[in-house]
């Protein structure tokens, strides 16, 4: 997996976040290094729909962007002019080049393209890591910020998420929870580090399962194989403690609800579940399930994880 650039935010103070950038330069950190380029891009492609939330609080439009399920809150990018080149795995080089982007941003689905689409345009990777969550949502704010001119916005936006964020703590303070992805029926853990386990960096709930080892973070062993029965295992095994944790709380990502406008089926899920459903959590109604295309689709946007702390929140008090 592709690493922010970790530095990231010292360096942006130690430059002086309000510090007035040289007329005509943009400078943009990702996640090997620095973009540098004489002018500021007005032609985006961009294929990182958390970058792509950022850059819509900002008010920066992107021209491409790929063939997705777009959620009410990019529901724009569905049409008005704006071009649909490939998808989030597959960027198309030919429409892009038709485009003439001044920047591509990639993004997790699609980081492998970025050389052949550096051919094209200056192409950046700013993928938000599960297990810095939070750090790199920021630092991602602030880049986005200075580098198009918009310190202030970035600093606004972040400055209430952080309320929102600092509340919504107050009501997880020394309790636990597990974090819960399902499809077809199953269900596994997403431990801190996985892929969803950014639900602890974010709301402050204690984990009650290890951070994970990053075994799960790589491509799917295939079907039957010794690997596939592995991981299986250890899925199986994490979820057993997790049970047995008895966690506060059960917070669940239905796949199913994720795209396409599918059935949430999370509660049906765990309701049928031989273990999940004895859980204290479950009896007594202590689950939320959250809002699937948010944290499938769109993910490390700031204006999305402002709104999925606020739907928390909200969960809680209920």
């Amino acid at each position: 997996m592709h690493r922010f650039h970790r530095p990231l935010i010292a360096a942006l103070f130690a430059s002086g976040l309000g510090a007035t950038l040289p007329a005509m330069a943009f400078e943009l950190p990702h996640s090997t290094g620095t973009l540098s380029v004489p002018a500021t891009p007005s032609r985006l492609a961009v294929y990182d729909l958390g970058v792509l939330d950022t850059l819509n609080a900002l008010g920066i439009r992107a021209v491409a962007v790929p063939k997705s399920t777009f959620p009410d809150t990019l529901a724009s990018y569905n049409s008005n002019g704006v071009t649909q080149a490939g998808s989030l795995f597959e960027p198309d080089a030919k429409v892009l080049a038709e485009v003439k982007p001044d920047l591509i941003v990639v993004g997790g689905r699609s980081r492998n393209q970025a050389e052949s689409l550096g051919a094209i345009a200056p192409t950046v990777n700013m993928t938000v890591r599960a297990d810095h969550f939070v750090e790199d949502v920021t630092g991602q704010t602030l880049a986005l910020g200075k580098a198009f001119g918009k310190q202030k916005d970035a600093e606004k936006l972040l400055k209430t998420f952080e309320k929102e964020r600092s509340a919504l703590k107050t009501l997880t303070k020394g309790k636990t929870a597990v974090m819960l992805f399902t499809m077809n029926g199953n269900a596994m853990v997403h431990a801190p580090g996985d892929r969803f386990g950014y639900l602890h960096d974010l709301a402050g709930f204690d984990a009650v399962v290890p951070p994970a080892d990053g075994s799960n973070n790589g491509p799917r062993p295939k079907a039957g194989s010794p690997e596939a029965k592995a991981r299986q295992e250890a899925t199986a095994d994490v979820l057993k403690k997790a049970v047995a944790a008895d966690p506060d709380w059960l917070v669940v990502l239905d796949r199913g609800a994720a795209t396409g406008g599918g059935e949430n089926k999370a509660l049906e899920t765990l309701a049928s579940h031989p273990q999940l459903s004895q859980t204290r959590a479950f009896k007594e109604g202590r689950v939320v399930v959250v809002d699937a295309p948010s944290w499938y689709v769109v993910g490390g946007g700031i204006a999305n994880v402002t709104r999925i702390v606020q739907d928390m929140a909200r969960a809680l008090k209920r």
